[in-house]
């Protein structure tokens, strides 16, 4: 029997000031495979490359990391300001909307850190800088 597949929210990062990658830690992949029996499927955060309707129907199950940037005010009707820090705007375009997919479906999600903000955010909350 095949192990279920877990979705892996990236991170957008720049290497070397130059070279974009999507990226997710070795310690959730791991987590995903070793621990819960899972496929670890790394997700970019680009909504060009990802589409939410085949993300559903890919993987049983989603972890949202963490990740130094934060959701964008605009996201839960703030403006933005300095104070925010690091964005990820890509990022928000994917995973806000996959929460509410998955909630909508009963579809599970596990959110750590920015990903329990994400959560937070995808279903109406608020965050404060």
């Amino acid at each position: 029997m095949a192990r279920p597949v877990v979705g892996i929210i990236s991170n957008s990062h720049l290497i070397n000031d130059s070279y974009k990658v999507h990226a997710g830690g070795v310690m959730n992949a791991r987590a995903i495979s070793e621990v819960s029996d899972c496929v670890p499927l790394l997700i970019p955060t680009d909504p060009r490359l990802t589409a939410i309707a085949e993300l559903m129907d890919v993987c049983d199950g989603f972890l949202l990391t963490g990740g130094r940037a934060n959701v964008h005010a605009a996201e839960y009707g703030e403006d933005h300001t300095e104070a925010y820090g690091e964005l990820d705007q890509g990022r928000d375009a994917i995973t806000l909307p996959l929460v509410r997919e998955c909630v909508a479906r009963g579809q599970p999600v596990f959110g750590v850190c920015r990903g329990f903000q994400e959560v937070n955010v995808a279903m109406g909350g608020s965050l404060y800088p």
